[in-house]
């Protein structure tokens, strides 16, 4: 709070008392001024102004019983920029890279999957981040989806990797031909070749009588 009562401009920033005060002296520099109205400036071209909206980071997840772990795929994160918000259905994280480039991104899960109210697992290397958040008790075992996006508003689903979903994947890629035929000496044989940020390989190998094979690729969304 400013003297003789008055707000200071300063006081909705979440600024230590020593940043708040060099930030005062600051503004009283007149070359500070100057380029802080420089930006403004530029700041009111919209396609400046673009340049300084977070990216949304590549990302993927997997998941046990107990906890979701989220893998953002950005190198040179800087660890005490990467902020996040937690609610029972939602994760929305910001930070930046040694380069200063913004980035921000909202994970969100379905009805029914909840996570833990307790502060999620954070570590950063060199080539990404990895945060794991735990699964509250009541919604604790295999989840089907989450969706992942720049905010709340444009999310895109995912699917984590699992057999509904790899079954669920064959039936509407592949049709019902192959396990027509299925019987105790043709039994298709799953591998998860590539699992990347945006797509997972699948490979169905078909055994008909130990005699020959039938080999069929695809990819879903994960």
């Amino acid at each position: 709070m400013a003297s003789g009562g008055r707000p200071s401009p300063l006081d909705g920033l979440e600024l230590s008392s020593d940043e708040a005060e060099r930030l005062s002296r600051a503004f009283g520099e007149p070359e500070f001024r100057r380029l802080l109205g420089e930006y403004a400036s530029e700041l009111s071209d919209p396609d400046n102004r673009r340049l300084y909206e977070p990216s949304c980071p590549p990302a993927r997840a997997h998941q046990d019983e107990a906890r979701c772990t989220l893998v953002i795929l950005v190198p040179h994160i800087q660890p005490h920029s990467l902020r996040g918000a937690l609610t029972p259905r939602q994760y929305e994280l910001r930070f930046v890279t040694r380069d200063f480039t913004p980035y921000s991104g909202v994970l969100r899960f379905p009805p029914g999957n909840e996570l833990s109210s307790k502060e999620p697992a954070i570590s950063c290397s060199p080539s990404n981040a990895v945060i794991e958040l735990a699964k509250s008790p009541e919604s604790r075992g295999p989840w089907r989806k989450w969706y992942f996006g720049p905010n709340a508003q444009a999310l895109q689903e995912r699917l984590f990797i699992s057999e509904e979903n790899v079954d669920g994947f064959l039936d509407d890629s592949l049709g019902s031909q192959v396990f027509e035929q299925s019987g105790p000496e043709t039994q298709p044989l799953i591998e998860v070749l590539e699992v990347t940020d945006d797509k997972s390989r699948i490979h169905l190998k078909v055994r008909i009588c130990q005699l020959c094979e039938r080999v069929i690729y695809g990819t879903f969304k994960a």
